[in-house]
């Protein structure tokens, strides 16, 4: 899945609120 993508998260894992905050825009 492309929502967790490090390259814009800055990070190597996604975490609730990153996931949340990617699928949300």
């Amino acid at each position: 899945d492309s929502w967790w993508m490090p390259a814009h998260l800055g990070g190597s894992a996604p975490t609730a609120a990153e996931a949340a905050k990617a699928q949300a825009g």
